[in-house]
């Protein structure tokens, strides 16, 4: 009994560590084609656990060079920033000078995009939604959710009490409610601007989502500040990388 639950359990262990490799995997290649110092050093760290994975079969091994390959971007945390702001000053830069990036520097820039999605997803799942939703080619050019998450604004709940007819009126929020942790982030940075309808059936808002200017956002400031030009997503936008599309959130009136 006891030989079976302990092969039960390496089981186990062995299809969480497979799990964990394929997204590690995938930020590896995007942290290469933004040039990161981390990059190098945690991916030979990686590729040494493979090997003796491999060589001496102990799956042990690949944990353990999980665990380093974590450390090591942890470690590298500050440069990492550092230059991903370098690198991306030097993209908008040459974009305003009107020269194209390399096909790399727009893969760099479409990782991007989803590992914002994917760091976005647990406390603003619907940012992540419409974030992926730009990669995909679209014909209907709309996507309707049911959710009633942003009836929780208190800007839109403002707006609800001064709305007498079913018009729509336009909702906006100012650049620093995007700031993560600001009580008003998860909408600002889903619907920024919408408009906003009231019918007897159902309430709903719906926003265009795409890039059409530069527009500098901060996304944290404390302890390290993280920010990006989304002049940079209006350029893969042009390019044909993203695919701007309508989005309407929908919810019963109660």
């Amino acid at each position: 009994m006891k030989g079976r639950i302990r092969k039960l359990l390496r089981a186990l262990a062995l299809l969480i560590l497979l799990a964990l490799l394929i997204p590690i995997v995938c930020v590896t290649m995007w942290e290469f084609s933004y040039a990161f110092p981390a990059a190098y050093v945690a991916s030979a760290a990686l590729l040494f656990a493979l090997i003796q994975t491999i060589r001496k079969r102990k799956f042990r091994c690949l944990g353990y060079g999980l665990i380093l390959w974590f450390i090591m971007n942890c470690a590298f945390l500050i440069n990492t920033i550092q230059t991903f702001h370098a690198r991306n000053d030097d993209y908008l830069q040459r974009i305003h000078a009107g020269q194209d990036l390399s096909t790399r520097e727009k893969c760099s820039l479409y990782g991007l995009n989803i590992i914002m999605a994917a760091c976005a997803a647990p406390l603003y799942p619907e940012v992540a939604i419409e974030s992926l939703f730009l990669c995909l080619w679209n014909e209907t050019e709309t996507f309707r959710f049911h959710s009633d998450f942003f009836l929780q604004s208190q800007r839109i709940q403002i707006m609800l009490r001064n709305i007498h007819n079913d018009r729509p009126v336009r909702v906006a929020w100012p650049l620093q409610d995007y700031v993560m942790g600001h009580h008003e982030a998860r909408y600002a940075l889903a619907l920024n601007p919408c408009m906003l309808r009231r019918t007897p059936e159902a309430t709903l808002v719906w926003a265009r989502m795409e890039y059409l200017v530069d527009c500098p956002v901060v996304f944290m400031r404390f302890p390290i500040n993280i920010h990006f030009n989304e002049g940079l997503f209006a350029y893969l936008q042009k390019q044909g990388w993203l695919h701007p599309y309508t989005v309407v959130w929908e919810a019963k009136t109660k």
